[in-house]
């Protein structure tokens, strides 16, 4: 289903903004091959080994881009289908793996890790950065906390845990944990591709459009597109039960009382359903109020107690969950998008 999907939205693209050409353009008779860290070209009579300690290529036009190692150096070239060397520049940079190269106009972007340990806040982008070389001025310029990244016309599309940045804006994205840029259609349309869920988005709008896994698409409803729940989980022996409270939440959405939940044990799910503006952020802060029995009033209970405030963005064409247990102690909140 991914795959029917994906082909047909770049289909519905390709008819609404170019034209289909007839005839691809002829190959060049030379390939470039990269074989565990071994540049080879192939050409029509013969097999030539270029350079070992290679790790990473990219072929643009009549040029091949490539980094390799040389000690503790690195050394980024560029070489023609004709040459048997490439010119080359050293650069500097404590870089232990390049993820990822991209070439073009004599110009080198690429994804390196600067730790071979993935930092333990975050597992997923490996202490990566986005680093550009221009050898004519010898300049080297980079940015950390990047997951992946895409030249488009010339400007860097940059993917980070949780947004997109390209041409200046910031794009936010549902998609959380392993993830990549798959693909570009017709120079605005990117499709961010995760373990399971697959994120399309309109990079000239700086909006994400749609969201679909291999199983189903993301739910939608026009009567709301944000949804909290609530419940206690292994609350501990020595505390108040879940079967003795009776407990809801207010609910205050950008600094305004908004509503309640049902009241109810702790232990049973609670649900608020509310209308959000999308594509904006919002700040939803939740507290929790107790029946005391003594007092026979719901009283709100101390700080230490309470959820903090959650600062999301409302997709468009989606409705976002937020669910929220309490285990007598500390709270737990997950974010996820709700599908069909």
């Amino acid at each position: 289903m991914t795959d029917n999907l994906l082909k047909f939205f770049r289909l519905a693209l390709l008819l609404l903004l170019i034209e289909i050409p007839l005839f691809a353009e002829s190959l060049p008779d030379t390939n470039f091959q990269l074989n565990d860290g071994v540049l080879i070209r192939y050409d029509s009579c013969k097999k030539t080994i270029l350079y070992d300690k290679v790790a990473a290529i990219h072929r643009n036009g009549d040029t091949l881009y490539y980094m390799r190692s040389s000690g503790e150096k690195w050394i980024a070239g560029f070489l023609k289908d004709n040459s048997d060397r490439g010119i080359e520049f050293n650069i500097t940079g404590n870089f232990k793996v390049i993820n990822k190269l991209y070439g073009e106009n004599n110009i080198f972007y690429f994804l390196a890790q600067q730790t071979i340990e993935p930092p333990k806040n975050n597992r997923y982008n490996f202490g990566r950065v986005f680093a550009r070389y221009n050898p004519d001025q010898d300049t080297l310029n980079s940015i950390d906390g990047v997951v992946d990244f895409h030249i488009i016309d010339g400007k860097p599309l940059i993917l980070r845990s949780d947004s997109l940045d390209y041409n200046g804006s910031i794009i936010p994205i549902m998609l959380r944990g392993w993830m990549e840029i798959s693909e570009i259609i017709c120079s605005r349309v990117a499709v961010i591709k995760g373990v399971i869920d697959v994120e399309i988005v309109d990079l000239i709008t700086g909006k994400s459009i749609y969201q679909f896994n291999k199983n189903s698409a993301a739910d939608y409803n026009d009567k709301y597109n944000l949804v909290l729940e609530f419940e206690d989980r292994n609350i501990k022996a020595n505390s108040k039960t879940s079967e003795e409270q009776s407990i809801y939440y207010e609910i205050i959405i950008d600094g305004v009382e908004d509503s309640r939940t049902e009241t109810g044990r702790g232990d049973l799910s609670k649900l608020f359903y509310k209308k959000l503006l999308p594509g904006k952020y919002h700040i939803v802060k939740a507290e929790r109020w107790e029946l005391d029995r003594a007092k026979e009033r719901y009283v709100r209970m101390n700080n230490i107690y309470q959820p903090d405030e959650v600062k999301i963005f409302v997709p468009e064409n989606r409705i976002i969950k937020l669910r929220i247990e309490f285990d007598g102690k500390t709270y737990s909140i997950n974010q996820s998008v709700v599908y069909r």
